[in-house]
């Protein structure tokens, strides 16, 4: 069945029953909107901008270009170029022998070279993050090839490998594939099978997305017992990263899939120009379209647009907001273009990479093409699904790229408009269970309108949430002359117990050296001291979780009941001396509803070499979200006089094994959550995460061990 839609179109919404023609009014002015983007899109000339590093070796080919907070990235086989304007590029710092496969997610740059993924915040520098394991050798027949090219998608934070295999047997070689599946983009573990696959199944992996809290893959398969059978073409979606699979529904099962997302859509495009399309990656639908019928099949997605371009002499590129109706975009000055490898949009202007023979004598090189125009809205970062507990406040936001392009907003909930809903930030004061529900952005300027990826916001009883129960620090206080400053935020309507403790002496019984002989606290409030201990008395704190303290020692503790607001525990001595001091804040009543505590930070010196530590741990009977920021050059906006130049946090699970690392913030930077904004692209760190109840630790240290000393800030915020 081949679906016909009004033309042109974008989201659909259900169908409204006719007693409610406001949504039906709704809906019109939607299809109206969207009609004058369509037909304002027009032809423009495209410029060859030519890389001289690159010159006219053909074995260069392009891989593939993105944007990127400011920057364009462009790659082909083993060297990267990067350009904020697309016209000078130049060289990364970075090589790899069989370089592809570049993208963005969550702000983030990746690139995977098939058995390892790098990982960068700006283009320039880039982390191996992963390294794939060794192949197994197969359990028949020998490996024939290793060059057969291998699959990957991440959503920034989750991520799955297809590594693709020929194995040969006598008369006849077959595909095989293994697939790895990470939830952290650190540790790996097999995915789960195929659906459709088996111990004699051939499998090829065709493509993969990853989108929406979900992974779709496109793979052929054919069974090895019955070679003249043909091989079929499954679409599978798993929402679990890998755990399970679910087979996706559509038409014809003997045509491979090119797989995009783009605009709220999971999209499928054969090379016999039908384009399918999902909202959930399991269930697509054929729809009628008008691509040109010579079209290249490697459909790119940029700019607010599906992009491809016309095979032969004309060179022409079209472009299409919904993937069904195409406009001329323009064409490529070459006498033939030997392949189109990728789009990006930035800064104005589209540029397109790939290799075309640049005259009559067939010399075929790579090109940098750009054509400055206009484009629909271009998003940096999608809303972020949440669990949260009735009654707390929630907000949902969509950030797009630079642009001088006017836009407006709305929010949908369950495919409906919420009216009054018109800022890029969706904001909820008092949560009830009745904002349960998938919401999405729709951004719209003259050139057309583009949805953000689903956020879900799961509402839980309060008393069925996790929470920060337990927040400590762990830093040299008086380094570089200055005292530990510790903050912790207590949220809610009522008052909060809490038992602050500071300890040092103590902390010889764990081996720790240096500490700091007679530590104080201060409890501070808006500048008014609230509470000051010197030696504690009657009671540690130990019934709380703390380790007891020898009776008589020099350690500090203060019981407190705290109005909701932000404080500060100042750590000093009465010789005001250096020594390592382990700073500890505990909620001393679980069960009060909505009161909590939401947030710690600490300010120390960080000497080079040196390691400012927090802990925390999280009680409950669910995942909380957090957000986790190391904060160095941004403290000079604020007036510190010598920062730490370049941060680098970790955080650990209570065994010691690394779940996340962070050099240079670029998903999230918390600010949302009542934390001051971080310059876009400064090299401040920031992470965010869900994570099990249980203990953790984070790290901050210099990410340039041997001179980075200067002072940093070290936060961890109850993001749910």
């Amino acid at each position: 069945m081949i679906t016909m839609i009004p033309r042109p179109w974008l989201i659909p919404e259900p169908p409204s029953p006719p007693s409610t023609p406001r949504r039906s009014r709704r809906r019109s002015l939607l299809i109206l909107a969207f009609l004058a983007a369509v037909t304002s899109l027009t032809a423009v000339p495209w410029i060859n901008r030519p890389v001289p590093s690159y010159g006219s070796d053909p074995t260069h080919t392009m891989r593939g270009v993105v944007f990127n907070h400011g920057r364009f990235v462009a790659i082909a086989n083993n060297r990267l170029h990067h350009s904020t304007d697309g016209l000078a590029w130049h060289p990364a710092p970075h090589a790899d022998p069989s370089l592809r496969d570049l993208r963005v997610a969550n702000g983030m740059f990746y690139h995977a070279n098939g058995d390892r993924i790098y990982a960068s915040p700006n283009g320039i520098f880039w982390q191996d993050i992963f390294t794939l394991p060794a192949r197994t050798a197969p359990t028949n027949g020998v490996e024939q090839s290793t060059s057969a090219h291998d699959w990957w998608a991440t959503d920034g934070s989750t991520a799955l490998v297809a590594r693709n295999r020929m194995i040969q047997i006598p008369g006849a070689i077959y595909g095989a594939v293994e697939l790895f599946r990470s939830s952290d983009l650190r540790t790996w573990q097999p995915a789960a099978p195929l659906p459709g696959t088996g111990p004699r199944s051939s499998v090829s992996v065709q493509s993969m997305v990853g989108a929406n809290g979900r992974c779709v893959i496109n793979y052929r398969v054919s069974d090895l017992d019955n070679p003249t059978a043909y091989s079929r073409s499954i679409i599978a979606c798993t929402t679990d990263n890998g755990s399970t699979w679910t087979r996706g529904t559509m038409e014809g099962e003997y045509e491979s899939v090119r797989l995009l997302y783009g605009n709220g859509w999971f999209f499928g495009v054969t090379p016999t120009r039908n384009i399918y399309r999902s909202t959930n990656g399991i269930s697509f639908v054929r729809y009628v379209n008008d691509l040109p019928t010579n079209f290249d099949p490697n459909i790119q997605f940029a700019g607010g647009l599906f992009v491809t371009r016309s095979i032969g002499e004309s060179n022409t590129l079209y472009g299409s907001v919904e993937g069904l109706y195409w406009r001329d975009l323009g064409a490529l000055p070459f006498p033939r273009v030997n392949a189109l490898a990728g789009v990006a949009y930035g800064q104005g202007q589209f540029v397109a990479v790939g290799s075309a023979y640049l005259n009559a004598h067939q010399t075929m090189q790579p090109f940098f093409m750009t054509s400055v125009q206009a484009a629909p809205p271009v998003i940096r970062q999608n809303p972020a699904s949440t669990r949260v507990a009735q009654s707390r406040r929630v907000r949902l936001s969509v950030t797009l790229e630079d642009s001088t392009q006017p836009v407006t907003y709305r929010w949908l909930k369950d495919g409906l408009v919420l009216f009054g809903e018109t800022s890029a930030t969706l904001s909820i004061d008092k949560i009830a269970m009745a904002n349960t529900g998938s919401y999405r952005a729709l951004i719209t300027n003259d050139y057309g309108t583009v949805a953000s990826e689903e956020a879900q916001i799961t509402v839980i009883d309060p008393a069925l949430g996790s929470r920060l129960t337990n927040l400590s620090v762990n830093a040299i206080n008086g380094s570089g002359g200055e005292p530990i400053n510790v903050g912790f935020v207590v949220h809610g309507d009522a008052l909060k117990p809490v038992i602050v403790r500071g300890i040092g002496p103590t902390l010889a019984q764990f081996n720790v050296p240096d500490f700091l002989a007679d530590p104080n606290l201060t409890l501070m409030r808006q500048g008014t001291v609230r509470g000051y201990n010197d030696n504690w008395g009657l009671f540690d704190g130990s019934d709380l979780g703390g380790f007891p303290l020898p009776p008589g020692s020099l350690d500090a503790v203060l019981p407190a009941n705290l109005t909701p607001g932000p404080y500060s525990v100042v750590i000093d001595s009465p010789d005001h001396g250096v020594g390592r001091v382990l700073t500890e804040v505990y909620d001393n009543h679980l069960n009060d509803g909505e009161n909590r505590l939401s947030n710690l930070s600490a300010r120390a010196h960080l000497p080079a070499g040196g390691a400012l530590v927090i802990g925390f741990v999280i009680e409950g009977n669910h995942p909380l979200p957090v957000i986790l920021r190391g904060v160095g050059p941004a403290l000079a906006l604020h007036g510190v006089t010598h920062p730490l130049s370049n941060p680098r946090l970790t955080l650990f699970r209570s065994d010691g094994a690394p779940l996340a690392t962070n050099d240079y913030w670029s998903d999230d930077d918390g600010r949302s959550l009542g934390a001051f904004p971080l310059p876009v692209g400064s090299p401040d760190a920031a992470i965010k995460i869900t994570l099990a109840p249980g203990v953790y630790t984070a790290h901050l240290t210099s990410a340039i061990p041997a001179n980075g000393s200067g002072t940093a800030l070290i936060e961890v915020y109850d993001a749910m």
